[in-house]
């Protein structure tokens, strides 16, 4: 390729500036008109098909300046290897002898005639045409919106007409609703066409550099820029179509679905409707001339993966417990690395002896450097972090280079190591030379920082109540100096936010901009909201840009005796009524459901967020006692839910049981999204468990003090005992049991054995007492049945010498009596079994 194309390249060789005028494409030399003609007479140039200067000039530059000899050896491309798709001179061939090499001739004949070539202009042309398609079917969707949102515009205040004042507020808001929804569609629409027509830009500019291309460009540089523009044209390709995979084409509308009561009018009337935003599949079809990707005719196309098929050749055996690393040398000799922990890590070496090393060395991964040298990464068991160059011919260390981390896996290409480093890769070169410690990487920020865990209760949507705990960066999340972010990759506001908010009485904003080129570094102002101003404290903080997501160099806050402790505040960027989870249900969880065993079932594992329960069941408000919903310590709302509207938050009362008491509570944001109550949940108590309201709630008073069948679940036990019974009697010099001591307090008991005390007269003496306490009555039959039984003490003459009233409840299998201690009788007595 000639330096300057404005010169005549042959006389400039003579010495003589002369003005070109034509251009050889094969011999890619400027010539003028007096060398056009000799070269026109040369047999060996005769067939060369010159073109204007002017026309090569227009060919873009970034198919002029494409190296056209080797790099290594700075010869003319010659050959070409089909395994590796790759252009190479003849010194090459020495490094692709085990290849399939062709001459680069072949490989270049007839290019723009093949099939790929045609296939690829046919692409980009469809490309075009799908992006027009688009464009189209996107506006023409914004208009349809606009249309309809303005038709019903027009219904919603002919309805309004028919109404009274009444529903001023509510036509406000479903106009309100249908703005926003109306443009949320319109605005996700123009993110479409805003990046389509991005692409439209590129796919034009490649189109047109392909018809220069077509029409100017020689073979050689036609068929070596021929996969870089297929490889734009794919990419672009499954660019469209995933915008079609990813539902970013559907049709959007808007419908406005009429609320019942509107017919009806009634002050029971809540809403003015619903907008709705109504999808159908599209039916854009994108243009594709051939369904199936051409191939060259002389070269094959690159493999992938599910090509390659594993033959296998031999099995070695090494006495390696771990084998993390594996390389052969020319020879033909295989090195290892074992990575077993229980001892000192050796390299292998085998050529079908399987002998040692003498030089041993802890390693993870090796790579040949040259014929007498390899490369061994440190791996995690060693003081320093690096590389480890070792002549293992001579069974020496030839040098250490360190690097900023534990190092794992390791390549050679050519002259340079290409190393991962906890997760990234280091390119380190010249092995054989000292070199200083490898500095840290320019966009390290962006690799090793901390990450704060990114919840509703931090957002600028989420306002802290009263009595409620609040929570600091300087204790909670942001312990050391350093670089952070958030874990769902969401910015710190740039707007002052109120004192409360992101569940702080201080938070802390920025007051700057974030960079937007990756690893650019911006400092910003980090402002804490005071009590009448929004910046009572400010301090400067860094920002680095990395891609999707920026992180920033923090300080913890201090804490300032006048405004509290400070909290950095967080982006609101998900719909709660979009992104929630669902929560199996479990009958279990009901208030009505108790576990005698007090099992310790708990929620605490749960991540904070936004749930819904299946079924629909709301949070009891009840309070709840221990064994109830399953749970050693049920969680319960102390208030009603009923007092939520579309879109509206409210902030519940939550109550974990502990002890019979409200031992713990705390705030539980709740939004209505359709007839789903959507609870943002956490725990900050000990491990308890979210009660559901009563299965049965319709069948019992709104808020019971006490579930119907209590003394089932809670009453106190009796140990069942053969001297308690009818059978056992008291003999001749025995004391008797006197007051009961089992039942030292008037309560719920039964037996232990499930026993029923008799309704039957027992004889003095039996039972272990002189004066055994039977029942006079009939026990109920029906599951939480109560009947009134008569207690009667055994005297010396009569069956019921003293006696009282005891409340007996049925339970499944057994039966619970509200007794009175014996103690406080006037005889001393004892309950018979």
């Amino acid at each position: 390729m000639a330096t300057n194309t404005s010169i005549c390249g042959i006389c400039s060789l003579r010495q003589i500036t002369q003005t070109s005028y034509h251009w050889c494409p094969q011999c890619e030399e400027a010539l003028c008109n007096e060398c056009r003609d000799h070269h026109k007479l040369l047999k060996v140039t005769r067939s060369h098909e010159l073109i204007p200067i002017s026309d090569y000039k227009s060919i873009p530059s970034f198919i002029t300046d494409l190296q056209q000899s080797c790099t290594y050896h700075d010869e003319q491309y010659q050959q070409y290897c089909v395994d590796h798709a790759l252009a190479i001179c003849f010194k090459c061939i020495t490094d692709h002898r085990t290849c399939h090499v062709t001459t680069l001739e072949k490989v270049i004949n007839n290019v723009k005639t093949s099939e790929q070539f045609l296939d690829l202009e046919s692409r980009l042309g469809d490309l075009l045409q799908n992006i027009d398609q688009i464009k189209k079917n996107r506006n023409s969707n914004v208009t349809k919106i606009e249309e309809t949102k303005t038709r019903l515009v027009k219904e919603i205040r002919q309805k309004r007409a028919e109404i009274n004042k009444r529903l001023d507020n509510l036509e406000k808001q479903i106009i309100k609703d249908l703005d926003e929804k109306a443009d949320q569609n319109c605005k996700s629409i123009q993110k479409v066409l805003s990046a389509v027509k991005e692409k439209e830009i590129i796919i034009s500019k490649c189109q047109a550099n392909f018809q220069k291309m077509k029409q100017y460009a020689s073979d050689l540089q036609t068929f070596l820029v021929m996969n870089e523009i297929e490889v734009k044209v794919y990419e672009n390709e499954q660019y469209l179509q995933s915008l079609k995979e990813a539902n970013s084409l559907v049709q959007l509308d808007l419908a406005w679905k009429v609320d019942s009561v509107l017919e009806h009018i009634s002050n029971s009337l809540k809403n003015f409707g619903s907008i709705e935003m109504r999808t159908q599949t599209s039916s854009l079809e994108f243009i594709r001339s051939k369904n199936k990707q051409a191939q060259l005719q002389v070269v094959s196309m690159k493999k992938t993966i599910d090509d390659v098929k594993l033959i296998l050749q031999m099995k070695i055996t090494t006495d390696g417990k771990i084998v993390r690393g594996c390389c052969m040398s020319k020879e033909g000799d295989l090195l290892f690395t074992d990575h077993c922990e229980k001892k000192s890590r050796t390299v292998f070496e085998s050529d079908n002896k399987h002998d040692k090393l003498k030089y041993k060395i802890k390693g993870f991964d090796v790579t040949m450097v040259d014929e007498k040298t390899v490369a061994i990464t440190s791996g995690e068991s060693r003081m320093k972090d690096g590389i480890d160059i070792i002549d293992i011919k001579n069974q020496r260390k030839i040098k250490f280079i360190e690097l900023p981390g534990r190092t794992y896996g390791i390549t050679r290409d050519h002259d340079s190591l290409y190393v991962c480093v906890e997760g990234r890769v280091i390119l380190t070169t010249a092995w054989t030379s000292t070199l200083p410690p490898t500095p840290p990487l320019w966009d390290e920020p962006c690799f090793l920082h901390n990450v704060i865990e990114s919840t509703f209760d931090r957002t600028v949507n989420y306002t802290l109540q009263n009595g409620e705990q609040e929570y600091c960066d300087n204790m909670y999340g942001i312990h050391t100096e350093g670089w952070y972010k958030f874990s769902g990759n969401e910015d710190v506001l740039t707007k002052p936010p109120k004192p409360r908010q992101c569940g702080s009485a201080t938070p802390i904003w920025f007051d700057g901009q974030y960079p937007t080129r990756y690893a650019e570094v911006l400092t910003v102002t980090a402002c804490m909201v005071g009590n009448d101003t929004d910046c009572e404290h400010n301090w400067n903080v860094s920002v680095m840009h990395c891609g999707e997501y920026n992180v920033a160099y923090y300080g913890s806050p201090q804490y300032h005796a006048n405004t509290g402790c400070g909290r950095y505040c967080m982006e609101y960027t998900n719909d709660p009524c979009s992104n929630y989870s669902v929560i199996d249900y479990d009958f279990t969880r009901h208030q009505d459901y108790y576990d005698d065993t007090y099992m310790h079932n708990c929620d605490y594992q749960w991540p904070k967020g936004w749930y819904y329960f299946e079924g629909g069941f709301n949070l009891s408000t009840t309070p709840a006692k221990s064994g109830q919903c399953g749970s050693y310590n049920p969680i319960w709302i102390n208030e009603t839910i009923d007092q939520t509207v579309d879109t509206d938050m409210v902030y519940l009362r939550a109550c974990e049981s502990y002890s019979y008491q409200c031992g713990y509570t705390w705030s539980i944001p709740m939004m209505k999204c359709g007839s789903r109550n959507i609870m943002y949940l956490r725990q900050k108590g000990m491990c308890g468990r979210y009660c559901l309201e009563s299965r049965n709630s319709s069948d019992v008073t709104p808020t019971p003090s006490y579930v119907w069948d209590e003394p089932c679940h809670w009453h106190n036990v009796i140990t069942s005992q053969f001297e308690r019974s009818v059978n056992y009697t008291l003999q001749s010099g025995e004391y008797g049991e006197c007051y009961d001591m089992e039942i030292y307090m008037e309560g719920w008991y039964k037996f232990s054995g499930n026993e029923r005390i008799p309704t039957y007269p027992p004889k003095s003496g039996q039972c272990g007492s002189s004066s055994p306490i039977w029942l006079d009555g009939t026990y109920p039959t029906t599951y939480g049945e109560i009947s009134s039984l008569t207690a009667c003490m055994v005297g010396n003459d009569t069956e019921c010498g003293n006696s009282w009233n005891v409340s007996v409840m049925h339970c499944d299998g057994y039966n619970v009596a509200h007794l009175k201690s014996a103690y406080y009788m006037t005889d001393c007595g004892r309950y018979c079994m």
